[in-house]
């Protein structure tokens, strides 16, 4: 089993070639080795080009193949740029100094990871007001109940 064939030349390269290439899982270290030392030929501003298709998962993913992965998947242009689609807020450039402080990864790590907070918390609310809504319903029926056993 080895990684599928990417052109070296990159008027050749196709991009779906690569991205197959890139989930294909491996045990040879050698075809590990051969992308890695494709991509890294490629040059800095083809490589980043095709690293900028990848979804936050892939990166994530990809970031764990290597040393040189984890450098080339982490480069702060692909975060700032997966930060911006993500959250188009008309606040979001107020993030340009902490991305410049931390790291456009770290700062969409953190961004997520509020949010995931925020829906979890919303959740937590939405569940409590169910049970809230539920006892009251309890309550409003018993009251109907003991009103209609007055009645009669």
């Amino acid at each position: 089993q080895g990684a599928a064939h990417i052109p070296a030349d990159a008027d050749e390269l196709d991009e779906d070639e690569l991205l197959l290439a890139l989930e294909q899982e491996s045990d040879d270290e050698g075809a590990v080795s051969a992308v890695r030392h494709t991509l890294a030929a490629l040059g800095d501003d083809l490589l980043l080009r095709i690293l900028g298709l990848l979804s936050v998962a892939q990166l994530c993913t990809l970031s764990g193949a290597s040393r040189w992965a984890r450098r080339s998947a982490g480069r702060d242009v692909l975060w700032k740029t997966l930060y911006f689609e993500r959250w188009n807020d008309p606040c979001s450039h107020h993030q340009e100094r902490e991305g410049s402080r931390l790291g456009w990864k770290k700062v969409y790590e953190m961004k997520d990871t509020a949010g995931r907070r925020t829906d979890e918390k919303e959740e937590a609310m939405r569940s409590a007001q169910d049970a809230e809504d539920e006892e009251c319903q309890e309550a409003f029926r018993a009251m109907q109940a003991a009103q209609r056993s007055q009645a009669l």
